[in-house]
């Protein structure tokens, strides 16, 4: 079986590490990333209905 991030790319990957083991937020890894936090926002979510949809 895969790890469950393998078929992420390199930034969903940072925004998943960022978000849920450095617990930072939204507009912190906005900044941190040099992205509009809304489009931090937008790949989280996707990320997570994606991975909902395979557990499905």
């Amino acid at each position: 079986m895969k790890p469950a991030h393998s078929g992420f790319s390199r930034i969903e990957r940072l925004i998943l590490i960022l978000r849920h083991y450095e617990e930072l937020t939204f507009e912190e890894i906005a900044k941190l990333l040099s992205h509009p936090r809304t489009e931090i926002e937008s790949v989280h979510t996707n990320i997570l209905r994606q991975q909902f949809r395979l557990c499905s």
